[in-house]
């Protein structure tokens, strides 16, 4: 009976297994599927990098689809308060030091506080170069 018992485990363990492997799977997929819709609705290719352990670790890195190849900007999630919504600084790349230059774009940021509106400037302003170049 003791190993009717421990064959009835094994196969609950197995079972378990796949359907953990099932939804791996599926959780995969679904992100995929979402990260694509997210670059073809908004124009940004986004990836959440680090491990999150840390705090300050996790970054997100963001290719614009109207870019130069390798070109990235990077944000970093500020250490939070309580109850306040989450800050992000934008941190130094190739990139980001280019877009010091461009006050328009920095106001998003240092005025209005707004990554979406500092993503729609450079989004526009790059669109606007790639239509002026061909």
């Amino acid at each position: 009976q003791d190993e009717a018992a421990g064959s009835g485990c094994d196969l609950e363990q197995q079972q378990a297994a796949r359907q953990l492997e099932r939804y791996k799977k599926a959780t995969k997929k679904y992100v995929s599927e979402f990260r694509e819709g997210l670059y073809h609705l908004l124009g940004w290719k986004v990836e959440m990098r680090g491990d999150g352990n840390s705090g300050n670790s996790l970054r997100w890195h963001l290719t614009s689809r109207y870019g130069q190849v390798r070109q990235e900007l990077v944000f970093q999630l500020r250490p939070g308060r309580t109850g306040q919504p989450a800050e992000f600084d934008l941190l130094g790349t190739p990139w980001a030091e280019q877009l010091q230059t461009d006050r328009q774009a920095m106001s998003y940021l240092e005025v209005y506080n707004s990554i979406p509106g500092f993503l729609a400037h450079v989004t526009v302003d790059r669109l606007a170069q790639q239509t002026f170049t061909r």
